[in-house]
């Protein structure tokens, strides 16, 4: 499977174990118990993922694609940022600092200068970019508040 997919699939039943509720997954140790090593390995691997795109390099071909991507990349993200949300955020609390500050510093050097560049061909896609990140950022935001 596809390392992303991976990510995505996992970070969809997040909210469920944090708050305790039934869940079907084929990860079977993925419990309440284990959702915070969990956590700190996906959110992790999502930044590594995220952070080894160079959007500087992408060929004006393949814009529109890289953008779509970077919607669904973020609604992922959003999956992520929401278990500090929860009544158990204290357990992931750090890592969403951490990893968020990682983040952060990719979507100020890379994806902002990237959407700025084309957002007057692609304005509708550009807007959606900023807001799939902006639910995620404002969280992160009020952590570090």
């Amino acid at each position: 499977k596809d390392s992303m997919k991976i990510v995505e699939e996992i970070s969809t039943v997040f909210p469920a174990v944090v708050a305790g509720l039934h869940y079907e997954t084929v990860y079977q140790s993925l419990n309440p118990q284990t959702v915070s090593i969990y956590y700190k390995v996906i959110f992790a691997h999502f930044i590594k993922i995220v952070s080894n795109t160079n959007l500087s390099l992408v060929p004006e071909d393949q814009v529109e694609a890289v953008m779509t991507g970077l919607v669904l990349k973020h609604a992922t993200l959003w999956n992520i940022v929401q278990c500090t949300k929860t009544k158990n955020f204290r357990k992931f609390f750090s890592v969403a600092i951490k990893f968020g500050h990682n983040f952060l510093d990719y979507f100020v050097r890379q994806i902002l200068p990237f959407v700025s560049k084309y957002f007057i061909p692609f304005q509708t896609l550009s807007l959606q970019v900023i807001s799939s990140i902006q639910r995620s950022t404002r969280q992160l935001q009020a952590l570090c508040a």
